[in-house]
């Protein structure tokens, strides 16, 4: 009864490896080659080759598992960032209409016209352009670069005051 070789193992049949226990005594017992214990060296040798198939494709497994963390880490901190920037957009977006709402309501026709409209949307905001302890111009919560067109309330007014002083001392001479 001949056994299959141990370089190819795809030759390997199941009733080759199950021998009926008489046969396998048998040769043991007459010491001929392809016993018992061929049979269990043979089966053995199977099992490292399945081990090592096994344990091999769990390291190449596990390789890629860990490089596919390792990027998808990376990959998750530049969409935090990413998210980060555009959850600021809309506060960005209605920072830049306020701003440009304060340019339309204190440009120079506007307050010709009428101040009322600039003293509005400037009220609150006007501490931006103190110059003594009551400057609020490093506060980041006024937003002061957004309300930068507001100072022409100051320039304005101060304008008429020195227009005024200039005509009290006309009139008064």
């Amino acid at each position: 009864h001949g056994y299959p070789s141990l370089v190819s193992p795809k030759s390997v049949k199941l009733k080759d490896l199950a021998m009926p226990a008489s046969e396998d005594n048998d040769s043991v017992a007459q010491g001929r080659p392809g016993g018992a214990n061929s049979k269990v060296k043979y089966v053995k040798v199977l099992c490292r080759r399945a081990l090592i198939i096994i344990v091999s494709g769990a390291v190449i497994v596990g390789a890629a598992v860990g490089v596919s963390v390792l990027l998808n880490h990376g990959a998750m901190e530049a969409y935090e960032e990413y998210d980060t920037t555009l959850s600021d957009q809309p506060d960005q977006q209605r920072l830049l209409d306020i701003a440009e709402q304060v340019v339309l309501a204190c440009s120079e026709d506007k307050l010709n016209e009428d101040l009322s409209g600039c003293q509005d949307i400037c009220r609150g905001h006007m501490c931006c352009f103190e110059e003594d302890e009551y400057s609020c111009e490093d506060d980041e919560d006024k937003n002061c670069a957004v309300y930068g067109a507001c100072e022409a309330l100051v320039e304005d007014t101060l304008a008429n005051y020195e227009d005024a002083m200039a005509s009290e001392q006309d009139g008064g001479v």
